[in-house]
């Protein structure tokens, strides 16, 4: 059975398409892949560091006058004995507690950010 050109055509037409779709798959498969930089890697990690020390530090403020409050309410609705607890000693004592540890971190992770420069 004999085809007309123009079929012909079509075919060598999806043949280029398929080629192409093909070859473009070939090329990525060779690329080199990305080399390790440990600098690269040490600012990201010491960037993920501060900032969970941050997001730490901000979570413990509102966790610290829940349980405060919890607290109080168990002590003077509950019946117990015990005196409810002063939320103006207990911030000021937590904050000093966390804010020591992120102001070490974050002093370490700027001072070697510009040392990095």
């Amino acid at each position: 059975m004999a085809t007309s050109p123009k079929q012909q055509l079509d075919r060598i037409g999806q043949l280029e398409t398929q080629i192409d779709r093909l070859s473009g798959k070939v090329e990525g498969a060779f690329d080199r892949p990305k080399k390790h930089n440990p600098r690269e890697h040490a600012d990201k990690t010491r960037a993920t560091i501060a900032k969970w020390f941050v997001i730490g530090q901000l979570l413990t403020l509102p966790f610290t006058l829940v349980v405060t409050l919890v607290y109080n309410y168990l002590m003077i609705y509950g019946g117990h004995e015990r005196d409810a607890v002063d939320l103006e000693k207990i911030v000021p004592l937590v904050t000093s507690i966390i804010g020591s540890g992120v102001g070490f971190v974050l002093g370490y992770y700027f001072k070697s950010e510009e040392h990095g420069k």
